[in-house]
């Protein structure tokens, strides 16, 4: 399927995106958090990621909470209440921050210089969306998610060379109306940036960044405002 395009370079194809200085922010569980300190991330290599393998990381503290942890009992049960119109007592605020520091942690670094492929930008999801066609039709079953060519994109066909990772932002949508293309793109209420940084290197200066009441508000407040959405959309649908 792909030996004729693996001989290809293709570096130079895309646009490159510099971000400097900028923190990034990746949720864990407790356990992870000296091993990465010490030793490092391990890059993620499981088949539905949104961009490929590689460490995920988002642009507030917020949103790597709820990425990673909004289906947890800690943070699902205040949610109800919030959901109920309900406001959450300074107290319980400061217990659930308590608990959530006990069980997982946010993770934090800022690199001097990402060179990034732009996956907002309109060239680069162009040329990624005929790569992308090419791999689908060339595919015997039509399963071929995006992360299949992010993937051979960055090891086969020279992005590394260039590249230190990719970057998207989540309210964008593809060009492609195709199945299962078009639904794999998470969407969210409030745009936020996903980081996938493919060169590992570059995040071994690592610290955990420490969650107060506020961060905690501040999350528990967006995930209600996008359920809340969705749950509107449904009904809109419905009507």
């Amino acid at each position: 399927m792909t030996n004729n395009l693996e001989s290809l370079d293709f570096s130079d194809a895309f646009s490159l995106m510099t971000i400097k200085n900028v923190p990034l922010f990746h949720g864990t569980y407790r356990e992870f958090v000296g091993s990465i300190m010490s030793k490092g991330f391990i890059p993620s290599q499981e088949d539905k990621n949104y961009l490929g393998g590689g460490i995920y990381f988002y642009d507030g503290d917020m949103f790597s909470i709820w990425w990673r942890f909004k289906d947890e009992e800690c943070i699902k049960r205040p949610l109800e209440t919030l959901m109920d119109d309900e406001d959450l007592e300074n107290e319980e605020l400061t217990e659930l921050t308590s608990l959530f520091s006990e069980k997982y942690g946010v993770m934090t670094f800022e690199a001097n210089s990402l060179n990034l492929l732009d996956m907002d930008n309109f060239m680069n999801k162009e040329m990624f969306d005929k790569l992308y066609t090419k791999f689908y039709q060339k595919s015997f079953q039509n399963k071929i998610f995006e992360t299949t060519v992010y993937d051979f994109l960055f090891e086969k066909m020279g992005l590394k060379k260039k590249f230190d990772g990719i970057i998207l932002t989540t309210n964008l949508y593809k060009l492609l109306n195709i199945d299962p293309y078009r639904n794999f793109v998470p969407q969210a209420i409030i745009p936020y940036r996903i980081y996938c940084i493919k060169n590992s290197d570059i995040t071994i200066n690592t610290f955990e960044y420490m969650i107060d009441t506020t961060d905690m508000d501040t999350c528990l407040r967006f995930m209600v405002l996008k359920e809340k959405s969705l749950i509107n959309n449904r009904k809109n649908r419905r009507q």
